[in-house]
């Protein structure tokens, strides 16, 4: 599936930090990612889906080969630890789960495939029509089953005295097989516990009412802490199958013990059913990119986002606030989304006032942008007052909406020329590149002219001029220069 391949590789480069990719000959940077991955995954979703139509398709006219259930066999094999990995992944919290609803749909198509197949006779010879049936293939019956209709006196045949169907059901059973089956198709690992729910399930007994033990809600807050808010926040009677399900988890005596059973029970709920249905995480990652909260966090953060009605700046607005949001010790709640924020668009586009305006604009100030206290627009306004106090003789260009940083490019250019340094790495700050646009007396200020301004830069050891090539060369042809005029060199 080229769209499951190509989500791969997508994830893995933005995991890594890549600054750009070229997908299908279209350059996205590391923010565009997010919103290539979710397309990918629609994609790769659809593709499953297509394969899993197939298959079933395929599996009318199969015929059952050793070389076929190895085949199928290994495509289990191969789902499987791709879903392992994927599971590793998003309890580090580097995947969101619609990945891992993406590798459980490879894995259940997988195992379907390999169950069909199982379940038909080894042959090596095409379907054959059978004579009375009127030229209407007939398939093979496997041992043990009997054709509806057929005088066996087995399971309703006919009895002794000619009676026939007159027996009661006899009650439901569930085979090693049958649980086997039901596991594979739901992809969960086999384990004792595992296969006890799914016994229970198919025998149609009703999962006993969890047993609310002294002392479960602070179990849940040990054990399960990423979900410990939903104790506070959610409503217990709208929700009540997650408490069930949580109550049930930390009781010693019906305690899920495996990850991926938790996971697959938690995702049946109507909560996250809800959410869901309301695209909520495809709506927060609309405003603010797939940045990789805390699991638990970002769970809450759409619990409320669908309760309050969050949309457009607002979902946005409040989205940064979690992701910036401190525990009670002042370490950061969503750290790996940190990082994240600060190289997206966002971050960088607000940042960039204070460059514009020579000023370095503090973390703390860029969040409150970012988080509603104020807006882009007032913040800029700020900024350029600021510079027109300190520039008065450079106000009405500001008024006419060129930056000091429009001012300032030239001076750079020059910087970077005389120190031998590439323009990028001429700081954009007062210190620097802001003394050859501001020169003169209070009241009779005026920006350098280019002489002035190299002189500055040779002048002053703090620029570092005495250090470049460009000095050793005019010592050294300097030094050149008297020795021919002493007579020193001929």
């Amino acid at each position: 599936m080229a769209a499951k391949d190509d989500l791969a590789k997508v994830q893995e480069a933005r995991e890594r930090g890549d600054k750009q990719i070229i997908y299908k000959g279209v350059t996205y940077t590391l923010a565009e990612m997010g919103g290539l991955i979710r397309d990918l995954r629609v994609l790769a979703k659809a593709e499953a889906d297509e394969a899993k139509k197939k298959a079933e398709a395929e599996a009318k006219a199969f015929i059952k080969t050793p070389k076929t259930v190895e085949a199928a066999q290994k495509a289990v094999a191969d789902a499987q630890a791709n879903f392992d990995r994927v599971l590793e992944r998003f309890n580090n919290n580097t995947l969101d789960a619609a990945d891992v609803e993406v590798a459980r749909t490879r894995l259940n198509t997988a195992k379907e495939s390999l169950a069909r197949v199982s379940a038909r006779p080894i042959t090596s010879a095409k379907p054959t029509t059978t004579s009375g049936t009127g030229g209407e293939f007939v398939p093979p019956v496997p041992m043990g089953v009997v054709p509806s209709g057929s005088d066996t006196g087995v399971d309703g045949g006919t009895g002794g005295d000619g009676a026939t169907g007159g027996a009661a059901a006899a009650p439901k059973k569930v085979t090693r097989a049958n649980v086997t089956a039901e596991l594979a198709k739901r992809g969960l690992p086999d384990t004792p516990e595992n296969r006890a729910a799914i016994r229970s399930e198919l025998l149609g007994k009703k999962p006993a009412a969890p047993t609310y033990q002294v002392g479960w809600e602070d179990e849940v807050r040990r054990q399960y802490a990423k979900y410990s808010w939903m104790l506070d926040e959610l409503d217990r009677e709208k929700y009540r199958d997650v408490f069930d399900l949580l109550a049930e988890a930390v009781n010693p005596k019906t305690k899920i013990t495996d990850p991926a059973l938790f996971l697959t029970r938690f995702e049946a709920t109507s909560w996250y059913k809800e959410l869901a249905t309301q695209q909520m995480g495809r709506r927060v990652r609309e405003q603010v990119g797939a940045l990789s909260f805390d699991s638990g966090n970002y769970a809450r953060l759409l619990n409320n986002a669908m309760r309050y009605g969050w949309e457009g700046d607002n979902l946005k607005a409040e989205a940064y606030k979690e992701v910036f949001r401190r525990n009670d010790d002042g370490s950061f709640a969503n750290p790996n989304a940190i990082g994240e924020a600060r190289k997206s668009n966002d971050y960088l586009r607000v940042k960039s006032i204070g460059t514009s305006y020579l000023s370095q604009m503090s973390d703390d100030r860029i969040v409150e942008v970012l988080t509603g206290g104020i807006t882009s627009d007032d913040l800029l306004r700020i900024y350029r007052e600021k510079a027109k106090v300190n520039n008065p003789h450079l106000a009405a260009a500001i008024d006419a909406g060129v930056t000091l940083e429009d001012m300032a490019y030239d001076y750079r250019k020059v910087a970077s020329d005389v120190l031998g340094t590439p323009l990028s790495g001429i700081p954009l700050t007062e210190d620097f590149v802001g003394q050859a646009l501001k020169t003169g007396e209070p009241g009779k200020y005026r920006v350098m002219s280019t002489n002035e301004w190299k002189y500055l830069l040779k002048s002053n050891p703090d620029f570092g001029y005495q250090y470049t090539t460009n000095a050793r060369k005019e010592v050294n042809d300097l030094v050149s220069s008297l020795e021919k005029a002493f007579g020193f060199v001929k």
